[in-house]
């Protein structure tokens, strides 16, 4: 009998210890589990902040300390070049906001620059922007840009080919004077000739346009060769 009662307490004892272990097992689980949560939580933010966040600035175009700018109201203006590059990139982005505009005399007189690569975020470019860019052989303009001011590319002696786009509806005089043109591509059929400084030129520069457009009346009137854009 005695045996048997040793036997009982032992059985209790152990029962009742594992009934005790078993919370606090539970316990270091849900503060494991707490704890990896709380950290996956934390990484994903992180990672969807890092996708989600805009640069500063356009890593890959000329560096900013190339360029005077003003940031307005959400956009950013270039005002001046003057770093010492000769092929440049414009950036899209200067301090988190869109490059939309480049500024009256922006790159005047930029003698040694070759080329020059507007982003598509700009849609203004400033009077006489590229005036007396010398060496100036290659230059876009972005589909954003409607309009293009007095003697924008006046001056830039390298100049041979140009695209004004199907989204510039006005133009100013004196637009290419003193350029050497030799093709002339305008996509807006309802863009008219405006004294642009073509028929100053030694040899006629040939107006690349659409079928019926206004450019092509004035080039047919003054003896200017035209092809026809598809």
């Amino acid at each position: 009998m005695r045996k048997r009662l040793i036997f009982a307490a032992i059985l209790a004892a152990a029962v009742l210890t594992g009934c005790v272990a078993q919370p606090q097992e539970s316990a270091v689980s849900e503060s494991t589990t707490e704890s990896e949560t709380q950290a996956a939580t934390a990484e994903a933010t992180e990672a969807q902040s890092e996708e989600t966040t805009e640069p500063l600035f356009d890593e890959n175009a000329t560096p900013p300390e190339s360029f005077a700018y003003e940031i307005k109201d959400g956009y950013a203006v270039i005002t001046d070049f003057k770093g010492k590059e000769t092929e440049i990139i414009v950036p899209s982005r200067l301090e988190g906001v869109p490059v939309t505009q480049i500024g009256q005399y922006a790159f005047e007189a930029s003698w040694n620059v070759t080329s020059i690569t507007i982003p598509d975020t700009v849609t203004l470019i400033g009077e006489q922007a590229f005036l007396d860019c010398e060496s100036l052989e290659y230059i876009n303009i972005p589909q954003g840009v409607t309009e293009l001011q007095r003697a924008t590319f006046a001056g830039c002696l390298s100049l041979t080919e140009m695209t004004i786009p199907a989204s510039v509806t006005k133009t100013d005089e004196e637009l290419f004077i003193a350029c050497p043109l030799e093709n002339l591509y305008v996509e807006n059929p309802e863009l008219p000739y405006a004294s642009w400084g073509l028929e100053e030129l030694e040899f006629p520069c040939t107006i690349h346009a659409p079928e019926g457009a206004k450019i092509l009346e004035w080039a047919e009137s003054n003896g200017v060769p035209t092809e026809i854009l598809e």
